[in-house]
């Protein structure tokens, strides 16, 4: 008897629309700096031209469209990286019991065990996504130290190396390990932000201490989109049966 395999996955849907929505702040960030009304200059934006009134009233209303596009890009790229793992480990025969289980429920500290100084330096003649100097992830106690991976990166780490024997390519000093847990940081920021309210004194006006910490720019859902197409192709280093078809962007 012939068998159809239908797979119910969401990770490609969740990844178009972050690249849509990054797209989209795309189009409208190059309207501003295509204006004539205002210069980028590092964080900031200056005037032009006379009608400064205006041109503030339109500045905030083009960076405010920019800023709902972004939240939406890092966290549907948060979505589909961890959609996607999700997704490789139960292609590869993982139950949803075992995906479950505590192993994958609560972050872990991690240290890393080196690649001899010969090996680490032929890293640097391969690809971008090929590098890695790391041989081996260590879970250890808090009490022993590392570095605290959340619980859904640390299946980045687990899962490939259950199926293929092998740790994803993760970047020199294991960049890419660490960025994706940083990305995840800022989504659960963004998806669980609590108001900050207080009042400045004036005598003393420190503008930094009105910095929202989770504010995210165009620059962060770059680097989300980006790092989603990175840490994928790592993992297709190690099992050239993962497609990478869906991240190609669909019209």
């Amino acid at each position: 008897m012939n068998n159809i395999l239908i797979a119910h996955k969401n990770h490609d849907i969740y990844f178009n629309i972050a690249q849509e929505n990054l797209r989209n702040a795309e189009k409208i960030y190059q309207e501003i700096l295509t204006s004539n009304k205002v210069i980028h200059v590092g964080e900031k934006y200056l005037h032009i031209n006379g009608e400064t009134e205006k041109t503030s009233s339109w500045l905030r209303l083009k960076l405010l469209k920019i800023k709902k596009l972004v939240l939406a890009s890092v966290i549907f790229s948060a979505l589909a990286a961890e959609a996607f793992i999700n997704f490789y480990a139960i292609s590869k025969g993982m139950s949803y019991e075992e995906l479950e289980a505590k192993d994958f429920r609560f972050s872990q500290y991690y240290k890393t065990e080196k690649m001899s100084p010969e090996d680490r330096q032929q890293q640097n003649y391969l690809p971008y996504e090929q590098r890695t100097d790391i041989k081996e992830w260590v879970a250890v106690t808090k009490n022993d130290g590392g570095y605290n991976i959340s619980s859904t990166v640390k299946k980045w780490i687990e899962i490939p190396k259950k199926f293929t024997e092998n740790y994803i390519p993760s970047g020199l000093e294991g960049s890419r390990i660490y960025e994706l847990d940083n990305l995840f940081k800022l989504r659960n920021n963004l998806v669980h932000h609590k108001a900050t309210i207080f009042t400045l004194d004036i005598e003393s006006f420190d503008l930094k201490s009105a910095e929202d910490k989770n504010y995210v720019d165009i620059e962060n859902a770059r680097f989300a989109v980006g790092l989603v197409i990175k840490i994928v192709k790592a993992l297709q280093y190690i099992d050239s049966s993962v497609d990478l078809d869906w991240l190609d962007y669909l019209e």
